[in-house]
C-alpha cells in the first residue's frame, strides 16, 4: 500500500501557473483540493484565516482544517459532483485554524478543470460567517464542544428568531433528507422543513408550541413526534427536543433543537431483527469466508465460519495475529507487507492478494483475499478490516489444466503440415500459422487485417462464406475444395473449416494439387471404364440372344432332322440292294445322323450354362460307378482296364458332375481305344484349396506343337474316320467347371497318351451365378462345321 502512496503522488498535478492566477482573481480565501484530499494551491486570503503560510498548508491533507463530520459530507458533495448530478455545492461547515480556532464557514464547491476539460480537482471558496477576533472561545473548549456536537447521533440546531434562521447546526438535516441549498431556494431552512411536517402525524406537546415560545423559561422544553417528507417522497419519523437557550430583551428567543431520526424505532424493529438474521444467513450461506478484524490487536471481531472450518481451522483457531501459522516464509513475507499497507488504505480502495496458505493437514491452497477498510476511529484513522476470503485452489488447478490444453493445442497446430487460419464471418483474417510446401507452393503470408475479397476471386469467397455460414450454423466441420491461380500455374486446395465462437473460425488449408491431379486422370479412366463396360454389357447382351438362338435353332431343327431320317427310312425300304440310290441312301442317312448328334451336342452346350445348379455334396465314387455303368458297351468294344481308386467327396451339382465324367471317360476309352493295352485311370487328390480329379489314358495324346484348344467349341485334333464325334464334349466339361467356380486342364506326351484334371473349390462357395463366357465360338463353329 506504500507503493500505492507512491503512486497516487507521483500521479498528482505538478504545481500549475493556471490554478495561482485562478485563485489570485478572488478577494475572498479560496484553494483548489485535489481528489485524493490533499490540498493543492491556497491563495493568500486563505492562508490569513488558517494563520499558516503557503508552504505550510500545500501539500497537506485537508482533514487538518476540518471537523470530521465536515469532512463526511464534503467527501459526498464531492462525489456527487464528480458524477456530474450537481455542478455547485454551497454549504456552511467548521475550518479549524493552524491553532485549532474553530471558525464558522459558508464552503462553495465546483470542479476545477485543466485547458483541455479533464476535471484536475475541487475549486473551494470560503466565506468567513463570524469575525475570528472576536472568538474568544479557548481553543480546548472549542475542541471538545465541536468533537461532542460531531459525534452526536441527533441532529442538533440553533434557530435565532430574531433572525428567522438557523445560526448553527452540527451536520445537516437537509441533506440526511436528500434535500440541498437549491431545493430551498428563496426559503429559510425552517419554513422549508415546515411545509414538509406531515400536520396529521403530529403527536406530543406541539399544541403548547406558541405559548412554551411566549413564556417559557431558559432550560424548559418540550416534546414532539412527527413525519417529514423525504425529497424523494417517502417519510421518516423524527423526535424532536425544543428548549430556551436564552431570551433578548424584547422577548424573542433562542432556541435549541435535537432531532433523532426514529423511523427505525417506530417502524423496523422487527424488520431489523429479519434484516439481522437475514444478513446472518447470508453470510454463513455464501461459500466465501468473512473476516472482521482489528487492524492493532489483529483480534477477529467477527467471522461467519461458526459451524465450519476454514483450511481446517475453527474460527476460535483462527488468528490473524499469528501469521507464521498459515504462510510458508516467501508468502508470509509478502501478507505482512499487505497487512502493513492496510493503514493507507482509502475507504473507496481494496487490496487484494492471492497467496499459498497451509491449512491444517499442512497441504497447500491457494486463498484469493479482499481487504477493505471497515470502520476508522474518530482521529480517521483505519480501525477495523473488513476481509472476504475465497479457496481458489480448483480455480487455479483447472486454469493450469487450461493453460496445459492450451500449449497442448498450440503444439498440435504446429505440427499440423498444413496452413492454419482463423477467421470471422466476415472473412476477416484474425491470425495465421504460415507454411511453405515442398512443391513451392506459398500462401500469402500478409493476410492479417486483411479480407478474403482482397485476396481470392469471387468464386472463391462465394465458396469460403458459404462453408463459414454452414459451419456456424451447425456447429460441426465443414470443408470444400477450391483452386487457385498462383503465377500462371493452378493450384487446387483442401479447406477444412471449425467451429470456435460466433465470430471466430479455425481454417486449415492443405495443397491438394497432385492428389486433385491424379483424381481428374482417376475420373478420365473411370468414364473409359464405364464406356467399355458399357460395351462388355452390350456385348454379353448379345451373346446371349446368341446363344438363345443357338437353343431355339437347335431345338427346331431336330424335327426336319427326324423327318428326313424317317423319309431316308422309307425310301432305303422301297429300294432293291441292286439299286445304286440305295448307296446315295445311306450317305445321306449318316450325314442326318451327324446332324442329329450336332444338334443335340448344341443343345446340351447350352442347356449347361441355362440350366440352375442344384448344389449338394456328391459322392464321387457313387458318380464313377454309374458312368462305367453307362459306358460299358465302349469299355468292352475297345477291350479298355478301367481302373478307379477311391475319390473324395466334392459339392457341386450331381447332374452336371456326371455328365463331366461321362465325357472325360468316354474320350479317354475312345482315344485309346485302338491300342492292345487300353488303360484308364481315376483318381483323385485333396490339396489345401482343391479337390482334383485325374482322368489319364495311355491313348495317342495331343502334339507338343498343336495350337488348339481342345476346350473350344467344335474343336478337334482328328478326323471323324479316325475318331467319331463333334467336338462340343470337352466344351461343355469346360463350361461345367466355369459353373462350378473350378479349374480344367490337360497334360500330354505325345504317342503316349493324356490326363485330364478338374480342380474343385473347398469352400462353400455359391457356384450358382451364370456364367457369361463369350459362345461366340458356337456361330463360327456352326459356318466352319464340315457336316
Amino acid at each position: 500500500m506504500q507503493q500505492q502512496s507512491s503512486i497516487l503522488r507521483a500521479f498528482r498535478p505538478l504545481r500549475d501557473s493556471r490554478r495561482d492566477v485562478a485563485l489570485s482573481i478572488h478577494d475572498f480565501p479560496a484553494f483548489i483540493l485535489g481528489f485524493d484530499f490533499i490540498i493543492y494551491d491556497v491563495n493568500e486570503a486563505f492562508c490569513d484565516i488558517i494563520g499558516a503560510s503557503k508552504e505550510g498548508i500545500e501539500g497537506r491533507p485537508l482533514r487538518h482544517f476540518l471537523l470530521r463530520d465536515d469532512l463526511y459530507a464534503l467527501k459526498e458533495a464531492i462525489g456527487d459532483l464528480r458524477q456530474g448530478s450537481k455542478k455547485r455545492f454551497h454549504f456552511n461547515r467548521h475550518l479549524k485554524t493552524e491553532q485549532q480556532v474553530v471558525i464558522d464557514s459558508s464552503l462553495s464547491l465546483s470542479l476545477y478543470k485543466d485547458e483541455f476539460g479533464h476535471s484536475e480537482g475541487i475549486m473551494i471558496m470560503v466565506s468567513i460567517m463570524e469575525d475570528v477576533g472576536t472568538n474568544t472561545r479557548s481553543t480546548v473548549e472549542q475542541e471538545v464542544i465541536g468533537n461532542l456536537l460531531s459525534t452526536m447521533t441527533d441532529f442538533l440546531y440553533v434557530f435565532d428568531m430574531r433572525q428567522q434562521r438557523i445560526v448553527y447546526e452540527n451536520r445537516s438535516f437537509l441533506n440526511h433528507l436528500g434535500y440541498d441549498r437549491e431545493d430551498i431556494a428563496e426559503q429559510s431552512e425552517m419554513q422549508f422543513l415546515s411545509n414538509r411536517i406531515q400536520v396529521d402525524s403530529i403527536q406530543g406537546d406541539w399544541e403548547s408550541d406558541t405559548d412554551f415560545l411566549q413564556y417559557g423559561k431558559k432550560g424548559e422544553f418540550i416534546d414532539a413526534e412527527y413525519q417529514i417528507q423525504c425529497k424523494d417522497g417517502s417519510y421518516r419519523w423524527f423526535h424532536e427536543r425544543t428548549s430556551i437557550m436564552n431570551r433578548d430583551q424584547e422577548g424573542l428567543v433562542t432556541c435549541i433543537c435535537t432531532m433523532r431520526d426514529i423511523t427505525n424505532q417506530r417502524y423496523a424493529h422487527f424488520e431489523n431483527q429479519v434484516h439481522g438474521q437475514f444478513i446472518e444467513k447470508i453470510s454463513h450461506t455464501i461459500p466465501d469466508y468473512i473476516f472482521v478484524w482489528n487492524l492493532q490487536s489483529r483480534e477477529n471481531i467477527y467471522s461467519n465460519f461458526s459451524g465450519r472450518t476454514f483450511m481446517g481451522y475453527a474460527e476460535s483457531e483462527w488468528n490473524v495475529g499469528d501469521m507464521s501459522l498459515y504462510f510458508d516464509d516467501q508468502n508470509r513475507a509478502v501478507i505482512k507487507e499487505g497487512l502493513n499497507s492496510l493503514a493507507d488504505l482509502e475507504d473507496d480502495a481494496y487490496l487484494e492478494l492471492e497467496l499459498r496458505h497451509i491449512d491444517r493437514q499442512g497441504q497447500s491452497q491457494w486463498v484469493r483475499s479482499r481487504f477493505r477498510v471497515f470502520s476508522r476511529d474518530m482521529h480517521g484513522e483505519v480501525e477495523n478490516i473488513f476481509t472476504v476470503s475465497t479457496i481458489i485452489t480448483s480455480d487455479k488447478e483447472y486454469i493450469e489444466s487450461l493453460n496445459k490444453a492450451e500449449s497442448y493445442n498450440r503444439a498440435i497446430i504446429s505440427a499440423i503440415p498444413d496452413v492454419v487460419l482463423m477467421v470471422n464471418a466476415n472473412g476477416d483474417y484474425l491470425d495465421i500459422r504460415e507454411r511453405k510446401y515442398e512443391d513451392g507452393y506459398v500462401p500469402d503470408m500478409d493476410v492479417l487485417g486483411k479480407n478474403i475479397r482482397e485476396i481470392h476471386t469471387e468464386e472463391n469467397v462465394a465458396l469460403i462464406l458459404d462453408g463459414i455460414a454452414r459451419c456456424r450454423e451447425s456447429k460441426n466441420v465443414t470443408e470444400w475444395t477450391m483452386s487457385r491461380e498462383i503465377d500462371g500455374e493452378t493450384f487446387y486446395l483442401f479447406c477444412r473449416i471449425s467451429y470456435i465462437n460466433e465470430d471466430a473460425f479455425l481454417a486449415v488449408v492443405q495443397n491438394v494439387t497432385e492428389r486433385q491431379q491424379l483424381k481428374l486422370a482417376l475420373d478420365e479412366k473411370v468414364v473409359a471404364l464405364s464406356m467399355q463396360r458399357d460395351t462388355l454389357q452390350d456385348f454379353v447382351e448379345r451373346n446371349q440372344e446368341l446363344e438363345q438362338y443357338a437353343y431355339i435353332i437347335s431345338h427346331d431343327l431336330k424335327e426336319p432332322v427326324r423327318t428326313v431320317a424317317g423319309l431316308s427310312q422309307v425310301l432305303e425300304a422301297s429300294l432293291e440292294d441292286s439299286h445304286p440310290g440305295k448307296r446315295y441312301v445311306k450317305m445321306i442317312k449318316e450325314g442326318n445322323k451327324r446332324m442329329y448328334d450336332l444338334i443335340d451336342s448344341l443343345l446340351q452346350y447350352s442347356n449347361t450354362n441355362k440350366n440352375e445348379l442344384v448344389l449338394s455334396g456328391i459322392n464321387l465314387n457313387d458318380v464313377v460307378r454309374a458312368v462305367q455303368s453307362d459306358l460299358a458297351m465302349s469299355i468292352e468294344h475297345n477291350e479298355t482296364n478301367l481302373i478307379i481308386d477311391m475319390l473324395p467327396p466334392v459339392t457341386g451339382d450331381n447332374t452336371m458332375i456326371r455328365q463331366l465324367l461321362q465325357n472325360i471317360i468316354g474320350n479317354a476309352i475312345k482315344f485309346s481305344g485302338k491300342k492292345d493295352d487300353s488303360e484308364v485311370h481315376v483318381h483323385g487328390e485333396v490339396t489345401t484349396d482343391e479337390i482334383i480329379i485325374h482322368v489319364k489314358d495311355n491313348g495317342i495324346g495331343i502334339p507338343e506343337d498343336s495350337n488348339k484348344d481342345i476346350f473350344g467349341v467344335f474343336q478337334r485334333l482328328h478326323s471323324d474316320k479316325s475318331y467319331q464325334g463333334q467336338g462340343i464334349g470337352l466344351s461343355i466339361c469346360k463350361r461345367i467347371m466355369d459353373r462350378h467356380q473350378g479349374r480344367i486342364w490337360y497334360t500330354s506326351v505325345y504317342g503316349e497318351g493324356m490326363t485330364i484334371h478338374c480342380a474343385f473349390p473347398r469352400s462353400s462357395n455359391d457356384y450358382s451365378a451364370q456364367d457369361d463366357s463369350s459362345i461366340v465360338a458356337i456361330q463360327d463353329a456352326i459356318k466352319s462345321n464340315p457336316s
